[in-house]
């Protein structure tokens, strides 16, 4: 019964690799157009479509390397989306840096070879270039635009590049494809809860390792396991923003 349904899986991973030369041929014809400064806003709103759609397309069908280059492409893009009139030519020159990466990918996965470690390595050194590039970095989950804004703030005195997310899922996508220095997640989510983000952080082993996870809440009496404890818990108040920076100067210190 499971052949019919494995044999269908076969034929999607082949049509989108076969599909992925012309894929990455729309996207360096954007990049072009986008370094020449033509038609920028519309030229910009679809490369930052392909790349999200290629990323998506990649982690459904099991290409993580190509995933993970192209979600690195797409925060590069993020940081990018409310300074559009800001964007150099040199920044779509660097971003071409990440398109040959993809193709290092495809000629692995030609080569039924994967070295994901490497190539997190190569995405890393890459964004050291980034104009955007901040030496530690932080992922906000917080469903209070206000509130995440005070977060920003409250970081924006460090050197770190700061990435949100909507939802427990978005940021759980976002911390297995990427290395981020700090969590900071409400105990209040648009679904599951803060908890559960970290709890799931904490199992994760390489997350575990390079993330520091903060819970900032109002609830009192919050009993965890110790393997999934937050390394640090902020309680609501008008010190809040004073104790969050706290941490952070101590840990960046450490």
């Amino acid at each position: 019964m499971s052949e019919p349904k494995a044999d269908f899986m076969t034929d999607l991973n082949a049509d989108f690799l076969a599909d992925l030369p012309n894929r990455i041929s729309e996207m360096e014809i954007l990049l072009n157009e986008l370094k020449k400064n033509n038609n920028l806003e519309f030229n910009f709103k679809e490369l930052y479509r392909l790349a999200h759609s290629l990323k998506g397309n990649a982690s459904t069908y099991g290409f993580n390397a190509i995933a993970m280059v192209t979600h690195a492409l797409e925060s590069e893009f993020e940081n990018l989306k409310d300074k559009l009139e800001n964007a150099s030519p040199e920044f779509f020159v660097y971003c071409f840096g990440f398109i040959d990466l993809i193709h290092e990918s495809i000629g692995e996965l030609q080569l039924g070879e994967s070295r994901i470690e490497d190539l997190e390595q190569n995405v890393a050194d890459l964004r050291t270039n980034s104009p955007f590039y901040r030496k530690h970095s932080a992922l906000i989950v917080e469903p209070s635009r206000f509130t995440e804004q005070q977060y920003e703030k409250s970081i924006a005195t460090f050197p770190i590049s700061i990435r949100t997310a909507e939802s427990v899922y978005l940021a759980l996508n976002s911390l297995l494809q990427e290395r981020f220095d700090f969590l900071l997640t409400s105990y209040t989510t648009l679904d599951l809860n803060g908890i559960a983000l970290i709890a799931a952080a904490k199992m994760t082993p390489d997350i575990a390792k390079r993330t520091t996870c903060i819970l900032i809440t109002s609830e009192s009496g919050l009993h965890f396991d110790p393997t999934v404890k937050p390394d640090f818990i902020v309680k609501k108040s008008t010190k809040m923003m004073e104790t969050l920076q706290a941490i952070i100067e101590k840990k960046l210190n450490d």
